[in-house]
């Protein structure tokens, strides 16, 4: 699953954003998930091959 945040970051954070009226948080099953044009996760599974040993050192593969 992933876990998205859109909105407000309290001052714990030390984000450089400008405050939010509000923040809402979502979470998807089964996510896939790009950074630019590099595939992380698909229908949940890490594909990755630099993330592979972590997430199953992690106990998430």
């Amino acid at each position: 699953s992933t876990e998205w945040g859109n909105g407000y970051q309290g001052p714990m954070f030390e984000g450089s954003l400008p405050e939010a009226v509000s923040h809402a948080d979502g979470i998807c099953l089964n996510s896939t998930v790009w950074l630019d044009d590099t595939l992380l996760t698909k229908e949940g599974k890490v594909v990755h091959l630099e993330l592979v040993d972590i997430a199953k050192a992690m106990g998430k593969a």
